[in-house]
């Protein structure tokens, strides 16, 4: 199974690509659970990131 994918559709800040070789067919859903956790993580980063970075640029 391969997934390749980017966010957001509109300003796409990030590309996601997976292969996950020699999974059963009955797994075709892996690589979707797996991106959503990826994509999930990533975006609680940059979040975390932007809120750090906006508050210590205000303090200056």
């Amino acid at each position: 199974m391969s997934l390749a994918s980017y966010a957001p559709s509109t300003n796409p800040q990030v590309v996601l690509a997976l292969a996950m070789p020699n999974l059963d067919y009955n797994a075709e859903d892996n690589n979707m659970k797996l991106a959503k956790q990826i994509y999930a993580a990533y975006w609680s980063m940059v979040q975390s990131t932007s809120t750090i970075n906006s508050s210590s640029s205000s303090s200056y």
